[in-house]
């Protein structure tokens, strides 16, 4: 039901709130209970505005009388003509998708013409910093499509604040940090950490490497990298050539690089497995943590800074470089699409000294 028309004295107030002797009050439209909003008139509608938008999540009838557009059919739309030309990876499309499944239980009922820039930023303000800056994406590409096919005049999104991604916390690993959680790893979790050391493969991709699938006749390890789509043939060499070889050792009817036999076989919907030794990305990132933490290496460490299996992608990309290898070898391996992100991995071991020539002759004097 719409609320009644405002009398004078509540004009610019957000529908439901009322204004008391010294105070504002909230009343539920669908209970009729009355909530205490506070003295300020600003700090009060602000929050009206977000409980109605949370209040019409049930179908609005007259847009459906009315054949109004919907977020939801805005969204449904994008889903069918734009993400197809985009060239996701699989990976990527997945958290695309589950942006959009929030989009659509919040605001998908709501006629796409009531969505204005005020709706759009209180709706983003709650999140943390880093959903913040990820659905504020996904709404700029929304709005994108939205406008190409006449939906939309102008990118509402673009408008919303923009927030810089929060400094990266974790710290990197280092010999003198890492040599000791190895040494406490099982044989099965030691080869998986020289594979992700020596490969500089994500972990969606370490765990997926099959012993004869992704290699070639020329014993090149072929990876798809998921995360990006990007194909890259691994010439396997030094110390990459001993750690295949110890895990065609360790589990040699595994046809998985990463094995290990469980304790208990237990069959998963959420992720199956080709073989009963195959890893998980989840079960192998908390068997690194859970070494980490058990080597006592990092203790007295915050915990949201004690690196990860993640960091030792960075880890291996700084002892190439150590090793003496160019930063367009350690791009390719990491499979980065510019220098830029290569450096940002390198970055957190010390300050790098740029070497210049100062060679001017002293012909001027």
């Amino acid at each position: 039901m719409a609320p009644r028309p405002r009398k004078p004295r509540n004009k610019g107030l957000e529908p439901n709130l009322y204004p008391t002797r010294n105070s504002y009050q909230y009343k539920n439209p669908l209970t009729g209970e009355s909530f205490g909003m506070g003295t300020d008139r600003v700090k009060a509608n602000r929050a009206a505005k977000i409980i109605n938008q949370k209040l019409m999540r049930e179908p609005d009838l007259v847009n459906r009388v009315l054949g109004a557009i919907t977020v939801g059919a805005v969204i449904q739309r994008f889903r069918e003509e734009f993400i197809p030309e985009r060239g996701y990876s699989r990976n990527y499309m997945d958290q695309v998708e589950l942006r959009l499944k929030r989009i659509e239980r919040d605001l998908g009922e709501q006629a796409w013409e009531s969505i204005d820039l005020g709706h759009l930023s209180d709706w983003l303000k709650p999140l943390t910093r880093e959903v913040y800056i990820k659905l504020r994406g996904t709404w700029i590409d929304i709005y994108k499509f939205a406008c190409s096919v006449g939906l939309s005049e102008r990118n509402l999104a673009e408008a919303t604040l923009v927030k810089k991604s929060g400094e990266k916390l974790r710290k990197r690993w280092t010999l003198e940090t890492y040599r000791p959680v190895y040494a406490k790893a099982e044989p099965w979790l030691q080869v998986a950490m020289d594979f992700a050391v020596t490969s500089l493969q994500r972990r969606i991709d370490l765990v997926n490497i099959h012993k004869k699938r992704d290699f070639d006749e020329a014993g090149r390890i072929l990876v798809l990298q998921q995360k990006t789509g990007k194909r890259i043939a691994i010439k396997v060499g030094g110390g990459l050539e001993e750690v295949i070889a110890r895990a065609k050792q360790l589990h040699p009817f595994c046809p998985f690089v990463i094995a290990h036999r469980p304790d208990r076989n237990r069959k998963s919907p959420k992720n199956p497995k080709e073989h009963p030794f195959q890893i998980t990305t989840d079960y192998l990132t908390k068997a690194i943590a859970k070494v980490r933490d058990e080597s006592g290496v990092f203790v007295g460490w915050p915990k949201e800074e004690t690196p990860t299996l993640h960091e030792l992608r960075s880890f291996g990309a700084h002892l190439y470089e150590e090793a003496g290898y160019p930063i367009e070898y350690i791009q390719a391996l990491l499979g980065h699409a510019d220098e830029k992100m290569t450096e940002h991995y390198l970055s957190g071991y010390g300050d790098k000294w740029q070497e210049v020539a100062a060679e001017l002759p002293l012909s001027y004097r």
